[in-house]
């Protein structure tokens, strides 16, 4: 069973603790913005740091609402997707202040990115979010693929 953002499994793939959105950063702290709003401010943040061809997306992931970005930046394409935490109850009505969470700290790290990146280039800044060319990201990378040849998964 794949591992979902929200889930911390064991080895063995069991279900150890459900982070809940109640539980985060950001929880009912940035009600002032809507989800479009914070959305537009991380665009912002990528186009003000020289991104190009920004695509943004809302979709659905294990039924769980996700928030994508995908770019290039120098030449280097990157994707980050970041989940809407579940709320402790199911039929919560936060549902909306956990997708404005989410959005929120999508905006912060995004923000955080360009920072680092201002001090020690762009990839760098973005690293984590490189596409590779299979598809996934650096941080989607298992650890012995990491410790193997990394400069060959890079090209």
């Amino acid at each position: 069973m794949p591992q979902v953002w929200w889930e911390t499994q064991t080895s063995e793939g069991r279900k150890v603790k459900t982070i809940y959105a109640e539980d985060v950063d950001y929880w009912k702290t940035g009600q002032r913005r809507s989800v479009s709003q914070w959305l537009d401010l991380a665009e912002s943040q990528l186009v003000k740091h020289g991104a190009k061809d920004i695509m943004r997306a809302t979709g659905t992931d294990a039924g769980h609402v996700t928030y994508l970005f995908a770019f290039v930046l120098n030449d280097q394409r990157f994707k980050m997707v970041w989940p809407v935490l579940p709320c402790r109850k199911k039929s919560d009505p936060n549902t909306e202040s956990a997708k404005v969470q989410a959005a929120t700290s999508l905006y912060h790290e995004i923000k955080n990115c360009v920072v680092i990146g201002n001090r020690y280039g762009k990839r760098t800044g973005f690293f984590s979010y490189q596409m590779l060319p299979d598809g996934r990201t650096v941080r989607e990378l298992a650890a012995p693929e990491l410790s193997g040849n990394i400069a060959g998964l890079l090209t």
